[in-house]
Order: C-alpha cells, then structure tokens, then sequence
C-alpha cells in the first residue's frame, strides 16, 4: 500500500532532481520537431554568470543542432567559447588517458572505462559532456598492481576508499584525475564478474577500448547516480545524468524493453534506485518511459516506500553532519565521524549488503565502507575521530 509519506517523498525528490526549463532543453535536444518559440522560451530571463556550467553546455548543444536561430547575438561567441572549452579539454585529457590505459595493457591488466569515460566513447561526439576525471574499472585480484603502475606513470594517489583510488597528474598546465576502481557498480560487487564479461571493445580515436554493454551501462548510470540524489552529490550532475541516459535510450530504444530490464536488474542486490530512477523518466518525460511501463516492470510495492523513507531520513543525516545545510564541502569521513549517520546508513544501506554477502553486521559494514580489515583497525583509525553526537 503506498503511504502518504512515501509519495511526498517520491514527489519531493522528482521536482528536485530537474526544473522545467532544464526539461525543456533536455526534450528539444532529442527532439526532432522544434519552433524558434520552443528555443526563446528556454532562453527567457537566461543568465550566464548564475546558471549551472552543464546547463550552458546543453544550451550551446542545442545552438549547434538549431543552427543558433533564436539565440540573443550577446550569449551565442560565450556559448561557442563553453563548448570549444570542453572540447579541448575532453581531447588533452583523454590523450593523457590512452597511455594511462596503454600501460596497463602492456602488463596484462585489462581496464574498462566506465561512467563519464564509457559514455564519452558511447556518444563519439568530441563535447558531449563535462568530465572533471575519468573513471577505470580493473579486476579485483590486480587492483593493488594497477595502483603501483599508475604511480610509475607519475600519478600522484589521492583519496581511497575501499573500491577505489584517485589519482592526478598535471598536464600542460591543467590537471587530469583519473579514479581507479575495483568493481564497477556499487551494489553489484558478485556481478562485476557479469559485467566484464559483457563488455565490448570499441576502437575510438585509434585506440581499442573496453566499454560496458549498452544495457550494463544504462544500468549503470541510473544506480550510480540515484546513490547520488541520496548524498546530495547530484545537484552539479544532474542535467547531464538525464542527458546520458536520454543519449542511450535514443542510440538504443530496445533498452526499455521491460524483459530486457528485469533481466538486466535482476542481476543486482537492490533494484529500487533503478526503480525510482525509472519513475523520474517516466515523470519529466512520459513519451519516452510511460509510467505504465514503469509499473508493469518494477511495480512499487511496500519494501519501496519503506525503503524510500529511509532513505530520506539518511539523506537528511548525511547533509546535516556533512555540512551542506550550512553551504559546507565534503562528506564527514575525512573530517570526523558521527555515530548517528553511520547508524542512519548502516540502516538504509545494510540490507542490501545482507542481500548480497549472507550477513553484514554493523562493525562489518564499518569495515566495509572505509576500507578496513576488521575491528580493530577500525577503532585505531577512527576512534580519535568519533562523536557521539550531532
């Protein structure tokens, strides 16, 4: 049964994830029918020194696509300057990145681009998208060995997490981050095998990639990004989350298929991202996903609503300790630890991980989420870090 609190939720939560004139945008750039009013109207009241980077970037795309017509002569060179910006600066970091990949190559290690990366060579367009890293995915048993080549390149290693290591490097002058991964979905670690192989290998700019599915890849954009909308991560993303997955569906009609979904997602531990991802396509653009459709694959029953519920109630925890009521940066786990929000999400997210490992207790999940090996290191690490409050 749907309970008011659970809609409320949902319906909060769509209206946040898009406004309407980004919606806008986003229909006459898959839309194959547009009049000078439809563009002037997304247009009105525009502000380019307020407006979000990825927004402008969506607006010079449709410039090109409409030949500029109805655009304001003042916002048309800084809409060109936007796109030839990101041009050049997709092109120099994905130089940077084929000898990153080359090298791992050289030594047996298979590496798969995955998010930004993946759908850079899925659209094999030269702009489509900011990415401020690339992300690679590696086999688990050779993550340790790729991180120790990426430092002989002369990466520099940043922030690590269980699943991941960042690293960067300066060139000409700008610097490029790469994210090393060991796993590619974040609630599909016994189906990374799945995806690998999968994948397909696709020569872009005279390099031979390896790139998920189309189907793991729309998968993998809206679990990746739903997990976001919860960490409150997405407010920067979210126009370009829709745009790539609006790309996929418009390259791939098929993926919408409902046999084809519930085979895909039922791969993994926890369908209800998808889910409500899903729901929100079939809200901003129902003429693409019905929402009929959307009931008929993955109907929303009682576990979701509560599940919903929970999650609003961990994203709340998760900003107020993290800072961002109060304008603040990064999450907490770099700065302190509160045991209210690691209990907030050990009950929001540990039932999924139960799911997929047996068992998962709260000094487990701990462990699991900040990369330790058992208790022990736990408390070394982060005791001192600790409050029992706020």
């Amino acid at each position: 049964m749907k309970t008011n609190k659970g809609t409320a939720i949902e319906k909060q939560l769509i209206q946040e994830s898009l406004n309407e004139r980004e919606r806008k945008v986003l229909h006459l750039l898959f839309s194959s029918q547009r009049s000078d009013e439809d563009v002037l109207d997304v247009l009105d009241r525009l502000d380019p020194d307020t407006e979000d980077i990825s927004f402008l970037l969506l607006l010079a795309m449709l410039g090109y696509s409409c030949a500029w017509k109805g655009f304001p002569e003042g916002i048309i060179p800084r809409l060109k300057g936007i796109h030839r910006y990101y041009q050049v600066d997709n092109a120099m970091k994905f130089t940077w990145l084929c000898g990153i990949l080359e090298v791992l190559e050289k030594a047996g290690i298979r590496a798969m681009l995955i998010k930004g990366g993946a759908m850079y060579v899925h659209y094999r367009q030269s702009s489509p998208r900011i990415m401020s890293d690339f992300d690679v995915s590696v086999p688990a048993d050779r993550f340790g060995e790729a991180c120790a080549l990426l430092e002989s390149y002369g990466c520099i290693k940043g922030d690590t997490a269980a699943w991941s290591a960042e690293y960067k490097a300066e060139i000409h002058g700008r610097t490029a981050r790469l994210d090393l991964h060991c796993r590619m979905f974040k609630n599909g670690e016994t189906a990374d095998a799945g995806v690998r192989e999968r994948a397909v290998q696709t020569e872009f700019r005279g390099m031979k990639l390896w790139i998920p599915s189309a189907e793991d890849m729309f998968i993998h954009l809206m679990d990746n990004q739903i997990r976001n909308l919860f960490h409150d991560e997405y407010r920067n993303r979210r126009t370009k989350w829709f745009f790539d997955c609006l790309s996929m569906i418009n390259a791939r009609p098929d993926i919408l298929d409902a046999g084809r979904l519930r085979k895909q997602t039922d791969m993994f531990h926890n369908r209800n991202y998808i889910r409500l991802a899903l729901r929100m396509f079939s809200a901003w653009f129902p003429e693409i996903v019905s929402a009929e459709a959307v009931e008929k694959c993955f109907p929303a029953d009682d576990a979701y609503w509560a599940w919903l519920c929970d999650g609003m109630e961990y994203r709340k925890r998760y900003n107020a300790v993290a800072g961002f009521e109060q304008g603040g940066g990064l999450p907490p786990k770099r700065v302190y630890l509160s045991a209210r929000r690691w209990i907030q999400e050990y009950r929001f997210m540990g039932p999924e991980f139960k799911e997929q490992f047996g068992k998962m207790s709260f000094v487990d999940f701990f462990c699991h989420q900040t990369g330790c090996r058992d208790a022990a290191e736990a408390l070394k690490r982060y005791l001192p870090r600790l409050r029992l409050k706020g």
